[in-house]
């Protein structure tokens, strides 16, 4: 189970939990995912006047981490984080102070973000819980230019969506739905475009790609081997439906790369085998297919794969 999914069985299994701490937590956890794209272990911070609010967030919080990362070494033990001082070299000297008087922790609290405008910026993430809003960022120094404020949340309807970062550069391409995802796959595919294919974030592809794994494995299986489809006239025909996938199953060739414009690497498909799996027979090797050519994100044509088809009886 990825990031995104743990997040959303756990979401769903709370309900003593009002919707004001449900979203910051949510956003809390929207943290954590940041965090395990971007290779980065950036402290949280749960900021807000109101205490009972910052221990109930941060006990689930801390309770989600744990159970993500049970055998990880860190504390997710939450820790008040009050930080003096009015310019940059003071509240410098009163983080360094803290960090050597108490245990390190990856979630912290704290009455309000301003302190932390005093400080480089991009050290914390800040869950700023205010009366009837809640908003996540990273911190940011005064007089830098301010980060973006993220207003979403992540979710399953990310998922199709997050198969075009690589393709996305600067605003992020919005799919609702897996025929539009199915149909710019088609476009990318007569276009010539050959790249890898991203998992969303926050989520990785499976060892075996099957009837009942979730529509975007399928969606990006489907759309790597249409490129196949010049050198051996098949593959164009494959869709997500029940029948395309009946005794079908899929192994991903994966990589991690870097999404462009960002810091953070995501799991990529550059290639698969396909099997033909039928109850009574051999299994059958349909297609073994593998992106050769790098860099990647660029145009090329259907060339730079091969492909090969062959009965595993006959072996």
């Amino acid at each position: 189970m990825n990031l995104i999914e743990s997040k959303e069985t756990y979401l769903n299994e709370l309900i003593d939990i009002n919707e004001l701490h449900k979203r910051a937590l949510s956003l809390a956890i929207d943290c954590v995912i940041d965090n395990e794209s971007e290779g980065q272990d950036l402290p949280i911070v749960l900021t807000s006047y109101d205490d009972i609010c910052k221990d109930q967030i941060s006990h689930l919080l801390t309770s989600f981490c744990e159970k993500i990362y049970p055998n990880s070494g860190i504390s997710f033990k939450a820790h008040n984080l009050f930080l003096f001082g009015t310019d940059f070299e003071s509240t410098c000297d009163s983080l360094i102070r803290n960090m050597r008087r108490y245990e390190q922790s990856y979630i912290y609290l704290a009455d309000s973000p301003t302190s932390f405008e005093n400080l480089p910026s991009g050290l914390f993430h800040i869950v700023d819980i205010e009366y009837k809003n809640v908003t996540r960022y990273k911190n940011t120094r005064k007089g830098d230019v301010p980060q973006k404020k993220y207003v979403d949340e992540y979710g399953a309807d990310d998922y199709l969506s997050g198969l075009f970062d690589l393709v996305a550069f600067g605003e992020k391409i919005k799919v609702s739905d897996a025929t539009e995802a199915s149909n710019l796959l088609f476009d990318e595919c007569n276009a010539c475009i050959i790249r890898p294919i991203p998992a969303p974030k926050g989520a990785e592809y499976s060892s075996k790609i099957t009837i009942s794994s979730p529509e975007w494995e399928k969606l990006a299986c489907v759309a790597l081997r249409r490129y196949q489809h010049r050198e051996c006239g098949d593959g164009m025909n494959w869709d997500i439906s029940d029948e395309g996938w009946k005794n079908v199953e899929a192994y991903p060739f994966t990589e991690k790369l870097l999404v462009p414009g960002t810091s953070e690497k995501r799991d990529c498909l550059i290639g698969l085998v396909t099997m033909n799996i039928n109850e009574g027979c051999l299994p059958l090797l349909s297609t073994v297919l593998r992106n050769t050519m790098m860099p990647i994100a660029q145009y090329h044509s259907s060339r730079s794969l091969f492909c090969l088809s062959v009965d595993l009886s006959k072996i």
